[in-house]
């Protein structure tokens, strides 16, 4: 991680509502991101109350793009942090794929012990990234496992 703040991400009033409402998760996942990383780009607070409403996320990428003088951010290479991954995981994945998708994992004696494992899933809708998350998140925490990209 980049930043030298080791202190545990701590939740406000404004985190806990995002957390309530799942459309503020991508807020509480850009917070948390700038809590944990130099990030002199990232979003404001009226930034974030627009992700709030319908096509809020819209204009507050216009709000910034100008805030920023008519440039995108800039991005920065960043390798794999197995700290910050933990930290995303135990902070924010944790309270949303128990409390929220209230998911378990069953038949783990059918799981591969030393060969690679690969996931495939049929529905449509944006559930999607929530399956493998939740999947990552249950895994990481029964097994030790460690996903990587």
């Amino acid at each position: 991680m980049t930043q030298s703040s080791v202190q545990p991400y701590q939740f406000t009033w404004f985190d806990w509502f995002c957390l309530w409402y799942p459309p503020g998760w991508l807020i509480l996942f850009n917070r948390h991101w700038q809590h944990y990383h130099l990030d002199p780009d990232g979003w404001n607070g009226l930034e974030y109350a627009l992700f709030l409403i319908p096509g809020g996320f819209y204009l507050a990428l216009l709000i910034r793009w100008l805030r920023l003088g008519r440039r995108f951010p800039y991005t920065e290479t960043t390798e794999f942090h197995p700290d910050y991954q933990q930290a995303f995981r135990d902070e924010l994945l944790a309270p949303i794929i128990t409390h929220y998708f209230r998911a378990e994992l069953h038949n783990l004696e059918h799981l591969p012990q030393n060969q690679p494992l690969i996931v495939a899933m049929n529905h449509a809708g944006m559930c999607f990234p929530w399956d493998f998350l939740g999947l990552a998140y249950l895994l990481g925490k029964t097994e030790g496992w460690v996903v990587q990209p």
